[in-house]
This record gives C-alpha cells, structure tokens and sequence, in this order.
C-alpha cells in the first residue's frame, strides 16, 4: 500500500488520488491508486471566515432553541449554584496604578540598568 505524506489532496472521479508533497525548495504532485494511507500537515486546513452577514444571520433568535431544565427533565439538585464543583473565594478588582519606570541612557546602559533591576527582584 502507497504511503504518502501530504499538504493538499484531490480526489479524481476514476478513483485515483492526487496527492501534493512538500520537498525542501518546492511541491510534488503525486497520483497514486487507491487504497494508500495519506498522512497530513497542518497546512492541510486554511480555515474561511465567514463573512459579516453570515455571522449576523447565524445569530438570528428565530434559529436559537432555548431549552430550560423542564425541558431536559433534569432534577434540582443537578441545576444551580449547589451542582456546582466550583466555589468563589472572593471577586475583586485588580489594582490599576500603573508602576512603570523609565531608564534613562543609551541602550547599553539601559540594558545594564534594566538586568540589574530584574536580578534584583530574582526574575533572572
């Protein structure tokens, strides 16, 4: 059985199989008859983004289905805060006082100054 590993693929109607390889400095095209094992690379899938409208036409509520616990027939006890595995210890707002500092000089004695700032704090 032809084993081949591949970056694009096409299915011709006689049965065969086309098949690209990546080399080093170029692509080779290969038909191979079928059954063969076909490996892929990542650059098998270029995914599309869909376009503004069919983003907003798949948001349409006509289309979305709102189920409640009646209607999955689920008991209370799998339903809210005490099915929950989690717990919240405690909600906050981080601090937002910026604390930056600028270093004067050429890049070399702002490098110096910044490596010794951060062995100074034991980041390195």
């Amino acid at each position: 059985m032809p084993s081949l590993r591949t970056e694009g693929l096409e299915l011709k109607r006689d049965g065969d199989l086309i098949v690209q390889r990546g080399l080093e400095d170029s692509n080779q095209w290969v038909q191979v008859k079928l059954p063969a094992l076909v490996t892929v690379t990542g650059h098998i899938n270029h995914p599309r983004y869909p376009s503004l409208y069919n983003v907003a036409d798949s948001c349409d509520d006509a289309k979305i289905k709102i189920w409640t616990a009646k209607d999955l027939q689920l008991p209370q006890a799998m339903l809210g805060l005490g099915a929950s595995p989690t717990t919240v210890k405690k909600i906050f707002e981080p601090d937002r006082k910026m604390k930056g500092e600028m270093i004067p000089g050429d890049e070399r004695q702002m490098s110096e100054a910044l490596i010794t700032k951060l062995k100074e704090m034991h980041v390195i």
